[in-house]
């Protein structure tokens, strides 16, 4: 297990990924973080991601006055003070390990809010269509990766 601890440098972890070869890692970031902005996971770098949670952002004051100017003006301010900025975190996390059309990767979503119509309306609609619901990902992800293919040249 790699962690992403706060303050520490991405290269050693990310080389640390490119000379694995023998074991399966599990790297853990943070919505936002370092490791779910700006680095690309190429080939079998990474072969899935698990999305704890919405990604929603913290409550402070300049979010709530968004909140508040947009409840004013629709009546949606949650929706775009919290819920659109953390979908977009869940999103672009998922497509740390979905970067072109060869790559197959797990995208598990991990919290029941996914599930609820004004989060699950604001999934990227291909990913709706592929989303399975269950209690335990744990044998669903054992049949994904028993037939995964092999990616060509790798």
């Amino acid at each position: 297990m790699l962690l992403q601890l706060p303050g520490a440098p991405v290269e050693p972890l990310l080389a640390r990924l490119r000379q694995n070869r023998a074991e399966t890692l599990l790297l853990c970031g943070v919505h936002g973080g370092v490791l779910a902005e700006g680095v690309d996971y190429p080939g079998e770098l990474a072969i899935g991601v698990f999305v704890v949670g919405p990604g929603l952002p913290k409550v402070e004051l300049e979010r709530e006055l968004v909140r508040e100017r947009f409840d004013a003006e629709s009546g949606a301010g949650f929706e775009f003070a919290y819920l659109v900025p953390g979908l977009a975190r869940a999103v672009q996390a998922g497509g740390r390990v979905l970067r072109g059309p060869d790559d197959v990767a797990a995208i598990v979503l991990l919290d029941r809010r996914f599930c609820e119509p004004q989060y699950f309306e604001r999934l990227p609609a291909w990913w709706r269509d592929e989303i399975v619901r269950c209690e335990d990902p744990v044998p669903l992800l054992e049949q994904f990766f028993a037939r995964r293919p092999a990616r060509p040249g790798l």
